[in-house]
């Protein structure tokens, strides 16, 4: 029983991170095609909030799921994080390519790992540690510039910008653990609505041009599916893996959502990026190695 659940584990968590690599390429089209970062994040958190009531209401049937105080508190701060997490994100994705946001944004399975150890008394091996140094070797080295012998690195106010975002995610994504254990359509269904309500209180102080009905619905839409279907199977898989071993499986998605927009939209690489990419690919082979280690 415990292999089938583990497997069923496994097959969420890689369903939800194919679906989630979509949202690198589609932020990218949404952001040159002049969206606000504040409103892509309303309108896609909306997308999951709208859809995932739908399938609260149809799954419950009626039926009530009352909190817990702590519960209640575990969910204001999960939605001050995530309304803080991807206007910082998406607003350092409009600064730079998003092959480069695809690979920065592994560093949200460093934070994971990071509260997981110190906040949430995970225990990790040498191979987690060593991991975590990979990530952050391929981290510097995508801001390495090597042209005609000259190296120079660089690191700008994007960079910095998802830095925050992803540490945001980190702690976020170890308190959505905590609570991954009550109904996750619910779960998911806050943090959209949550969500969009953090966000639309910070674009009437700032009052970014507002986006087309057309551009709405498609937000919301590629909310729902990318966004929504993708948190769904990543909630269910936390069940079975932990938060761990389900992050290192999603972090896959940054790496194949960096490879979708380079092909779409024919950026020019860092140039270190083939390397950078070779190195993190051993980091997530040893978080998952670690994991499957702790699971065995």
């Amino acid at each position: 029983m415990k292999s089938n659940n583990a497997r069923l584990g496994y097959l969420l968590a890689i369903l939800s991170a194919v679906i989630f690599s979509f949202s690198i390429p589609l932020s990218d089209w949404f952001l040159r095609s002049s969206i606000s970062p504040l409103y892509l994040t309303a309108f896609l958190y909306l997308g999951v909030g709208m859809g995932m009531s739908l399938h609260y209401h149809f799954q419950t049937s009626g039926a009530t799921f009352p909190l817990q105080k702590k519960d209640i508190q575990l969910f204001i701060t999960m939605g001050v994080l995530d309304t803080f997490a991807p206007i910082f994100f998406f607003s350092g994705f409009y600064l730079l390519q998003g092959t480069s946001a695809g690979i920065l944004a592994n560093t949200e399975f460093i934070f994971t790992l990071i509260f997981a150890f110190f906040i949430f008394r995970e225990r990790f091996s040498f191979y987690s540690w060593l991991g975590i140094l990979f990530v952050s070797i391929s981290v510097f080295l995508l801001n390495v510039q090597w042209e005609n012998s000259n190296v120079s690195f660089s690191w700008g106010i994007g960079e910095w910008f998802i830095l925050i975002g992803t540490l945001l995610w980190g702690l976020e994504n170890n308190l959505s653990r905590v609570l991954s254990v009550g109904n996750p359509y619910r779960l998911l269904m806050i943090k959209g609505f949550s969500t969009f309500i953090g966000v639309s209180m910070i674009t009437l102080i700032i009052q970014p041009p507002l986006p087309s009905i057309i551009w709405i619905i498609t937000i919301l839409l590629v909310g729902y599916i990318v966004y929504g279907l993708s948190l769904v199977a990543y909630v269910l898989a936390q069940r079975h893996l932990g938060a761990g071993m389900t992050q290192s499986i999603q972090s896959f998605a940054f790496i194949l959502g960096s490879l979708l927009t380079y092909f779409i939209f024919q950026e020019t690489l860092p140039s270190l990026y083939g390397l950078s990419l070779f190195i993190i690919l051993i980091a997530l082979g040893l978080f998952g190695y670690e994991n499957y280690r702790k699971k065995a």
